[in-house]
């Protein structure tokens, strides 16, 4: 009945994702659309598009290569990334500090509460313990320990789920032994890198990285 489905939605609706590509130019279109994808399976589970936080360092729709002009895909042919996309951060304003203050309530785009459950995406480039932010900064596995412990003492969340692509990912969950409700799937080991997948042939870059294009292809 009515009651069912309104517990069915509940989950759904406390739920949010913050997905955050850190790198720029268009050599790295991968891990814009890697985030847009993310977003989008989001959003076909059922989460509301205002509880999809995105933060790219750089959207390549627009970028002078492309010759898709405004347009971004994880596979020719697909569904276009950005369509319906609201970009909550872009270009200089994405940056360790930001994302620290998005998940620990410094500013007023990640409402979630004890209730909640929260889904972080973070792709870029990344080596032992850091992901880079531009080429020119990073987030270090201590900050990023730093800002679910906050979040923790405030209850902002229920259940958190860490999802990282890039280089040596699992070494970011490194200082995360003592955070309760969380969860962090890596898609590579320390020591090890992540890979993209081939290059488009018609925009001459790969469209994504193979561990975020497989999550994507099932859904």
């Amino acid at each position: 009945g009515q009651a069912e489905e309104c517990a069915r939605e509940a989950p759904r609706r406390d739920s949010w994702v913050v997905v955050v590509g850190t790198s720029r130019y268009w050599a790295n279109y991968r891990h814009a659309a890697n985030s847009l994808a993310i977003g989008r399976v989001a959003r076909l589970l059922g989460v509301p598009s205002s509880h999809v936080i995105t933060l790219l360092a750089e959207p390549c729709g627009c970028s002078g290569p492309n010759s898709r002009r405004g347009s971004m895909y994880l596979e020719s042919g697909g569904p276009d990334l950005l369509e319906g996309v609201r970009l909550d951060a872009a270009y200089g304003r994405v940056t360790p500090r930001s994302v620290k203050e998005t998940l620990t309530g410094r500013n007023e785009l990640l409402r979630s509460g004890p209730h909640s459950n929260v889904v972080l995406y973070l792709t870029g480039h990344g080596g032992d313990e850091f992901l880079k932010f531009h080429d020119a900064d990073e987030l270090s596995a201590i900050e990023l320990a730093d800002a679910i412990r906050e979040m923790r003492r405030k209850r902002r969340y229920r259940r958190l789920l860490v999802i990282v692509d890039t280089c040596q990912a699992a070494s970011l969950f490194s200082r995360l032994d003592d955070a309760s409700g969380v969860l962090g799937v890596a898609s590579s080991r320390v020591g090890e890198n992540a890979y993209a997948s081939s290059p488009d042939a018609t925009i001459g870059v790969a469209l994504a990285d193979r561990f975020t294009e497989h999550v994507a292809a099932r859904f």
